[in-house]
């Protein structure tokens, strides 16, 4: 059965009173599915979560998919070789950066980050992903304008990449230390904020994996 001892805070709240599929994301994983595969059929036992608990409706996923298996700890899972999934829901500032907002939802809608990874961390600094090389070298052919703004750079400030070329058009990163410096070493695009899971940004690490942005709007 599970039970609040196999999870950490976090994890429980997810499980409990969070999303229900988050919960049912971060107790199971695919060996076929993909991540929106797997999202996919979560979702469609939203409404029974209302109406039986957390095990019985686990156990009625696995059996309606059955090359899924069940994980009752996350030390099961990370045994078994699997990464548990894990969120952080940012807030996008359209009225500070429309472009750079508008371009990064389309890309995110479209998919585009999917599979991509974190290809630059730097402790106490950012956290940078985003680029289809993979290398920190790669873009989309083409730049985005100038929408220096007044935001502070907070932690869990997001900031597109820049160069002397200009501002990249994907490669974002995730302020992990407040830094002032950036509003004046550089155009960076200040267009959102992490407003919850600013934990899992910082336990990201270089070679990281994105495995998808939602776009919702609020």
């Amino acid at each position: 059965m599970t039970s609040k001892a196999d999870f950490t805070e976090q994890e429980w709240e997810l499980v409990r009173a969070g999303p229900p599929t988050a919960g049912m994301i971060t107790l199971l994983a695919s060996s076929g599915g993909t991540f929106r595969e797997t999202w996919a059929l979560a979702k469609t036992f939203a409404e029974a979560r209302q109406q039986h608990g957390e095990s019985e409706l686990l156990d009625a996923l696995v059996a309606e998919k059955p090359e899924m298996k069940r994980y009752h700890s996350r030390e099961e899972a990370e045994n078994d070789g699997l990464s548990l999934l894990r969120q952080a829901v940012a807030l996008l500032d359209q009225k500070a950066a429309p472009v750079t907002v508008n371009n990064f939802v389309y890309l995110a809608q479209n998919h585009f980050y999917d599979g991509l990874t974190f290809h630059r961390y730097v402790p106490s600094f950012v956290i940078q992903g985003g680029d289809p090389k993979g290398d920190g070298t790669g873009g989309l052919g083409y730049k985005l304008p100038n929408e220096t703004n007044p935001a502070p750079w907070n932690a869990g400030s997001l900031g597109m990449a820049s160069n002397a070329a200009g501002v990249s058009g994907c490669q974002f990163f995730v302020v992990l230390v407040a830094n002032s410096s950036l509003a004046t070493s550089g155009v960076y695009n200040h267009f959102g904020v992490v407003q919850t899971g600013m934990d899992v940004v910082q336990q990201l690490r270089q070679g990281d994996t994105i495995k998808g942005i939602d776009v919702t709007a609020s």
